[in-house]
């Protein structure tokens, strides 16, 4: 009796261990991984993408070219008006020492002109000039009156030149393809800036560029006051027309 119940305890005690086994196996297999011990999987793409090397931005290629001031020239148009303008005359001022900076990018809107001119350095009725800009039917102005005229210009009341030196600009593409484009243009004179739009033409070579154009802008926009006498009879008018050719050279 004892013999048998020792061979029942035997064969109960494997079965409970059979069981247990396989209890322990099926929870092992039904367990999830923690977050800890779960393999990250990173697709092939993105593996590959991820050891890309980043391409490098190339810039822009960029030529420089200085202006040649002997070659260029900024004539400014003033035009009488009144009563007794018949007594009077219609002016050109010259600017000549023109000095700046072109920088031409392969992609013609990213250029940008930048132009100075030191308001001595401004003539008043040259001979030369006047036949030139087409003025040569109305008579040459007398030297005291181009003395007188060039006086006003540079006092108070109108470029201020003891207290503001230089006229700048600066010139941006806004459209057009070449040979024809507009400019985007911010003129600063007495330190007042505006804004201008200029059609203009270039003839581009590789060792230089011409741009030629006109605007047209209003003295009391810079707080400069037109001349005028006998309560307006003899005056000059507020709008200027600015007609430019600006040679640069590659630098």
């Amino acid at each position: 009796m004892d013999d048998k119940r020792f061979r029942y305890r035997m064969r109960f005690s494997k079965t409970m261990a059979v069981l247990l086994v396989l209890t322990g196996c099926a929870q092992q297999a039904d367990k999830k991984p923690s977050r800890t011990e779960e393999a990250v999987s990173v697709p092939a793409a993105a593996a590959t993408k991820a050891t890309l090397p980043v391409a490098a931005v190339k810039p822009a290629a960029v030529r420089e070219y200085r202006v040649d001031a002997a070659a260029s020239h900024i004539w400014i148009f003033v035009y009488r008006k009144g009563n007794l303008s018949r007594l009077g005359h219609d002016h050109v001022i010259s600017a000549g020492n023109i000095s700046g900076r072109l920088l031409l990018a392969d992609n013609i809107a990213s250029s940008e002109l930048d132009l100075s001119i030191p308001v001595l350095s401004l003539v008043v009725d040259d001979p030369a000039v006047r036949q030139q800009a087409g003025l040569e039917s109305d008579s040459q102005p007398a030297e005291k009156d181009i003395a007188s005229t060039r006086r006003g210009m540079l006092g108070a009341r109108v470029l201020n030149a003891e207290r503001f030196g230089v006229v700048k600009a600066q010139a941006k593409v806004a459209g057009g393809t070449l040979p024809e484009l507009e400019l985007d243009l911010i003129v600063s004179i007495r330190g007042v800036e505006q804004q201008y739009r200029s059609p203009v033409k270039v003839e581009k070579t590789t060792e230089r560029i011409t741009a030629s154009g006109s605007f047209k802008i209003l003295q009391s926009d810079f707080g400069m006051q037109p001349f005028s006498v006998l309560a307006g009879a003899l005056a000059v008018k507020d709008e200027l027309k600015i007609q430019y050719r600006i040679v640069a050279r590659h630098w």
